[in-house]
């Protein structure tokens, strides 16, 4: 029996700058706590765990990054895994809004 209750699963296929902008978060979750785990991936391995979660990107060449957040069931406490296939370089860059994107997610906001 599994102990993890998978609570969400996100793709950022979009640029995150203007065209995502007027999208609204909404609480999927009241996450207080939770680990967060970023893994540093290449473009292959970013679509492999997203397979591995039984989701598919809409376009496999524009993925940014992927999140999970888990709940175990008998703890009640949260995990996250964010797979990044870049590294942040300037304080404002794609990877840079990326990862804050995924790390909304591990904080339990979701969006259409």
């Amino acid at each position: 029996m599994r102990l993890i209750i998978l609570l969400s699963q996100t793709w950022s296929l979009a640029f995150l700058a203007p065209a995502s902008a007027s999208e609204l978060w909404s609480v999927a979750a009241e996450v207080q706590t939770v680990t967060v785990r970023i893994h540093w991936v290449s473009a292959v391995e970013l679509l492999d765990a997203a397979r591995g979660v039984g989701r598919k990107p809409q376009d496999q060449n524009a993925a940014l990054a992927f999140s999970v957040l888990r709940k175990n069931a008998e703890t009640g406490a949260y995990t996250c895994d964010v797979y990044m296939p870049k590294r942040p370089a300037r304080v404002w860059d794609k990877p840079t809004a990326s990862l804050g994107h995924e790390l909304a997610h591990c904080l339990g906001f979701t969006h259409d």
